[in-house]
């Protein structure tokens, strides 16, 4: 008789402990959340230029990103060698791609007064200039400071000549610990050193010597 009320307790504990595992696994889950950068606001890509018009053809890349940033998660600097990943916060696109593709939209948007086409490095067009880009770091701490480090060189003559190298290095400050508000801050700063290079791209002579 004891043996055999054993036997019930020992089937209604696992009956509670099945229970329990059921409910952690068919429980709802928090919903994932998709961030992307944004290029320069209220402003669009209009030609103003003829194709009778000598155009200064500007190729952009390889830009090069660091290894860590590489991965869906959104990434929040916790200290000085450790960092954190959002769970159910991540990029729409892989970052770098998302990147690539803002900073060369904002590039023709600033530089749509000037006859100046910027295309991706590796078009068939030929080639005045090459921007080539490392970006250092794009992240953010627990407070909300955005940082982008990047640097940069113009080529001309076919890569062979170095025009001018630099590296540049932003800081913004997020109106809030908000991920959404985190990346328009991000943004701010891909667009600060848009207009860098853009200023830079203005002040080269009109083809490659």
């Amino acid at each position: 008789m004891k043996r055999k009320k054993s036997w019930k307790s020992e089937l209604l504990l696992f009956g509670f402990y099945f229970l329990f595992l059921g409910g952690c696994m068919g429980g709802p889950s928090a919903p994932t959340r998709f961030y992307m950068l944004r290029p320069i606001a209220g402003s669009e890509i209009k030609l103003k230029f003829a194709e009778r018009d000598q155009y200064t053809i500007v190729g952009i890349g390889p830009i090069d990103f660091p290894t860590y940033l590489d991965r869906p998660q959104f990434i929040i600097r916790e200290s000085r060698n450790r960092f954190k990943l959002a769970e159910f916060d991540n990029w729409a696109e892989p970052l770098q791609n998302n990147f690539e593709r803002v900073f060369l939209e904002n590039l023709n948007i600033l530089l749509n007064e000037v006859p100046v086409a910027v295309v991706r490095w590796g078009s068939s067009l030929n080639i005045d200039y090459q921007i080539r880009v490392t970006v250092i770091r794009l992240e953010s701490d627990l407070d909300g400071n955005v940082s982008l480090d990047a640097g940069w060189v113009i080529l001309g003559d076919e890569g062979r000549k170095l025009i001018l190298a630099k590296v540049s290095s932003y800081k913004e400050q997020s109106k809030s610990e908000d991920y959404e508000e985190i990346v328009a801050t991000q943004s701010r700063a891909v667009e600060a050193l848009s207009r860098e290079i853009a200023e830079a791209i203005q002040n080269l002579p009109r083809s490659a010597s």
